[in-house]
């Protein structure tokens, strides 16, 4: 994972705890979600942390007292029981709202599924989610600090099928409003990330005209088919490289490129870094980057938390 955090700490408390997915020397499954990080922190007045073109998206709640939030211009006072979602490719700002305590839970979720089930579950483009029951979120957030804390040997697919439930949470008083056309085009390019697609083969499949294919699709994801697709096949080699050992050579070769020397060109030109380098400056097969270091503070136990956190 790449770490784009600026905290400031004012000389006021802050207490903070992370744990950190740790996956195997080799990697065999990759699992369409991972929780990367998850946590807990107490903050009191004058803490917060930004990010600038964020590639992290992450869910926090608040537990007690109330955090301001600012992202893509937009600001908001997020209250107890509520959560703030941290999205990707903008620019977020959080620290300590009115209240002046913060008490929150947190994950950043990862993996190539991640964008189609955000679309899907109408959580995309979301900044802030008011819950009817904020405490089943909080034992699933609970549940994701032990699972990466203890690390077992199945943490991968424990890791995912927790992530799912977090976001079938968040969604679940949110209807998907996507016409079926567009979900099942989301559906099959999910499936099919590992091959070419052009928008003859996906109208072919749903049946519709490219023409009216192609103005519905950009109507309801601002974004063509195929640019849609590339992207979500990019993000997909992007968790391969930060998340397990395979060569460049072999992510090419699962993302459907042929030439590697291709395959780099395009990442590049998505995230404006090389791959070898959007490897280097993250984590690789658990250990921490030397940007990293000495910025966070890791645990392995859960025992030791902030006074009223639950």
């Amino acid at each position: 994972m790449i770490y784009d955090h600026v905290v400031r700490k004012s000389k006021t408390r802050k207490f903070e705890r992370l744990w950190m997915y740790r996956p195997g020397k080799q990697e065999i499954y990759i699992p369409p979600l991972i929780i990367t990080i998850a946590g807990y922190g107490c903050w009191s007045s004058g803490n917060e942390q930004s990010r600038s073109n964020s590639q992290v998206f992450g869910i926090e709640l608040v537990r007690a007292g109330n955090a301001e939030f600012v992202q893509d211009d937009r600001r908001y006072i997020i209250q107890k029981g509520e959560v703030y979602l941290l999205r990707r490719n903008v620019s977020h700002c959080y620290k300590t709202g009115p209240a002046n305590i913060l008490l929150k839970r947190f994950i950043t979720i990862d993996g190539s599924a991640l964008d189609y089930l955000l679309r899907i579950m109408n959580l995309w483009g979301r900044d802030r989610i008011r819950l009817s029951n904020p405490n089943i979120l909080a034992v699933l957030l609970k549940k994701a600090t032990s699972l990466i804390a203890e690390n077992p040997p199945d943490v991968d697919i424990k890791c995912s099928v927790l992530a799912y439930r977090i976001l079938l949470e968040l969604s679940h008083s949110l209807r998907p409003d996507l016409p079926a056309v567009i979900d099942n085009a989301l559906t099959y390019m999910q499936q099919n990330l590992h091959r070419h697609l052009s928008t003859e083969n996906l109208c072919g499949y749903l049946g519709i005209s490219q023409t009216h294919f192609n103005r519905l699709f950009s109507q309801y994801m601002q974004s063509s088919p195929i640019r849609y697709f590339l992207q979500q096949k990019l993000t997909w080699a992007g968790h391969m490289l930060r998340h397990t050992s395979l060569s460049i050579k072999e992510i090419a070769d699962r993302t459907g490129y042929s030439d590697p020397l291709y395959f780099s060109a395009r990442f590049k030109k998505q995230f404006g870094i090389s791959p070898g380098n959007y490897r280097k400056f993250g984590v690789v097969n658990g250990k921490l980057d030397s940007y990293t270091k000495g910025k966070q503070k890791f645990c392995r136990s859960d025992k030791e938390k902030p006074f009223g956190l639950k």
